[in-house]
């Protein structure tokens, strides 16, 4: 099989990696949810509890000092502190975690690729692409404890199958006109779209970024931008893409080469393993591609059955 086993040492490691890269994003997402700010304020020599948004807006005047709303703002103190400090300790662990990933040379994905993950996820964008193609085998080897050949994952280019179904949702949510482009441009300024190939755009280094999506779907026509603004990507229709949209979501956390960490969503491997099948019997396959799409395949439904690799299917 084109893979090999990583060594129990390693195996502990990326456990107690990936359970401090979860907590840490778990810890973030509890102090992001924390969007107000409860403060006494002096007003005509009454002290009275104030409500402010992230902006500093006066949201409500809760009224002047008693015993209930001191107890309210003493729970809320002590809520604060609780999460700013497991939010301290958090991205310790991480940076900890960071460091032995590169002193153990543990990085396995592009950290450009990790970076464009990491944008999606902060711009809450990856509610509508799942990874698909080679880079989706970075997280099956990583749940499966194992490492692939380098035949196996030749690539310079990630996949990304954009839902349509939700691009209503995505376009009220980039309300700011800003487009796919520009968030690929976040993390990297020197991506720009391929004039050739407008469902892609590449970088400085030829790293590439391919927009896919479904079919035919009547509803938006043959082409349509991502933004639905002049100069974005256009996803390209991919086939079957409606059949890996509806496989069961597959998350793993991931190893950047410079130690990073992020969360790769993907698809099901079964739905993976039965969809690289199909495509390296496709007549009209490039042949080396057609190779490459065998060996995935077969590597991942080996590990299926070993039960190095769970489906929800």
């Amino acid at each position: 099989m084109p893979y090999t086993d990583m060594d129990e040492s390693t195996l502990e490691h990326i456990r107690d990696a990936t359970t401090s890269y979860l907590q840490l994003r778990d810890a973030k997402a509890a102090t992001a949810g924390r969007n107000f700010r409860l403060e006494w304020v002096e007003t005509s020599g009454v002290s009275r509890l104030h409500k402010y948004g992230q902006s500093g807006e006066l949201i409500k005047d809760l009224g002047p000092r008693n015993d209930v709303l001191s107890g309210i703002k003493e729970k809320f103190d002590l809520g604060a502190a609780n999460q700013r400090e497991l939010l301290d300790r958090s991205e310790q662990a991480v940076r900890i975690a960071t460091g032995l990933n590169v002193a153990r040379g543990m990085g396995r994905v592009p950290t450009i690729a990790v970076k464009i993950l990491d944008v999606l996820w902060q711009r809450q964008l990856m509610a509508y692409y799942l990874v698909i193609g080679t880079y989706a085998m970075y997280a099956y080897e990583a749940a499966a404890g194992v490492v692939f050949d380098e035949p196996t994952m030749a690539t310079n280019d990630v996949d990304l199958l954009y839902n349509v179904d939700k691009k209503m949702k995505f376009a009220e949510l980039v309300k700011d006109k800003t487009t796919m482009l520009e968030v690929l441009q976040e993390a990297d300024p020197t991506f720009e779209r391929d004039e050739e190939q407008k469902e892609s755009a590449k970088n400085r280094d030829s790293f590439a970024v391919d927009l896919l999506r479904q079919e035919a779907f009547e509803r938006f026509g043959d082409a349509f931008s991502i933004s639905g603004i002049d100069g974005d990507l256009y996803p390209v229709q991919a086939k079957r893409a409606k059949h890996l949209l509806s496989a069961p979501v597959f998350e793993q956390v991931v190893v950047g080469v410079d130690g990073s960490m992020t969360l790769m969503k993907t698809i099901d491997p079964k739905t993976f393993a039965g969809f690289k099948g199909w495509m390296a019997n496709l007549p009209d396959r490039e042949p080396l591609k057609k190779i490459r799409d065998k060996l995935q395949s077969e590597a991942i439904h080996a590990l299926l059955v070993e039960g190095r690799l769970q489906s929800k299917i």
